[in-house]
């Protein structure tokens, strides 16, 4: 319901609360806008796709597109260069879904008046005015303004049409070859390196490619990665880091379980799953490790 004193203009109504339900699990949208619904700050309530390793239904997710939900920080990102010459993508694409949406709804309230500073000033972080000023200041105030207002919380195809991010190719081709874990046992404490290669055919342009590790957890865990420049042509491997640690002082609890663990590789030309020109899915592949009791030796 509409309520002035939030910063997004919107609260939720007297059966349901912010925060309520929690990342990843079962939510209640507040209809329109997206952003209005029963999941903490950073999340909005989405009627999720279901490619592998992911959960089903209607779940909490990130606005923020390179925002983990709970547990995920403990993976350890990859380093993927922005690059001089595309300098400007990066920091736009950061600005993220929720961004997005407070500025697009300051404007549709407030209508486009002021400048660059005046507007970036409404988000929450030292870090998304910054880069909402930059790229702001770089395009100009109405261009900028323009383009929140032909867009949805697609913050890679926003870019694009800012000129901030090139648009990608539409022959692009990815294929992914394989993926592994080493070591595929673990004990809890442990660190596994998840890794994958692929076979880039047709050079690939902005996209982001995501990881998910679903099994006998108490929390999903899950991250996407920017990649700004795309993915030149031939083959590529690329490893992420994933910490195994039980953490009882998050909400809520992070307790890893013995077990089998899938975890699932995708590939997208622009935001995965987006219907947006240009955007495109490549696919995924999942592999598996196990997670062992660990061994108490009585001397």
């Amino acid at each position: 319901m509409p309520n002035k004193s939030s910063t997004t203009g919107w609260a939720c109504g007297p059966a349901h609360h912010r925060g309520e339900a929690q990342p990843g699990k079962s939510c209640v949208a507040g209809g329109d806008p997206v952003f209005c619904s029963n999941c903490p700050d950073g999340y909005f309530c989405q009627n999720d796709t279901q490619p592998p390793g992911y959960p089903s239904g209607w779940q909490c997710d990130a606005l923020f597109p390179t925002a983990p939900v709970d547990g995920s920080q403990l993976i350890h990102s990859p380093v993927v260069p922005a690059g001089p010459e595309n300098a400007l993508c990066s920091p736009c694409v950061q600005l993220g879904g929720q961004s997005i949406s407070i500025l697009l709804n300051y404007i549709l309230n407030a209508g486009v008046m002021g400048g660059c500073s005046k507007l970036c000033g409404h988000l929450k972080s030292k870090g998304s005015r910054e880069a909402c000023d930059l790229v702001c200041g770089v395009v100009g105030f109405k261009a900028f303004t323009k383009a929140l207002n032909h867009t949805d919380l697609d913050p890679i195809y926003f870019c694009e049409i800012l000129d901030a991010c090139p648009a990608g190719r539409d022959d692009a081709a990815i294929q992914i070859l394989s993926v592994a874990a080493q070591p595929t046992s673990i004990s809890n404490g442990d660190t596994v390196e998840l890794s994958v290669t692929v076979n880039v055919v047709n050079a690939s342009g902005v996209g982001e490619f995501a990881l998910a590790v679903v099994g006998p957890t108490t929390t999903p865990v899950s991250q996407v990665f920017l990649l700004p420049k795309g993915m030149p042509v031939g083959q590529q491997n690329l490893a992420v880091k994933l910490t195994v640690q039980d953490d009882n002082s998050a909400n809520p609890p992070v307790v890893w379980s013995p077990g089998s663990y899938q975890f699932t590789f995708e590939f997208c030309q622009g935001e995965c799953h987006s219907k947006h020109p240009h955007s495109k899915y490549f696919g995924s592949k999942a592999g598996n490790f196990s997670l062992a009791d660990k061994v108490l030796i009585a001397i």
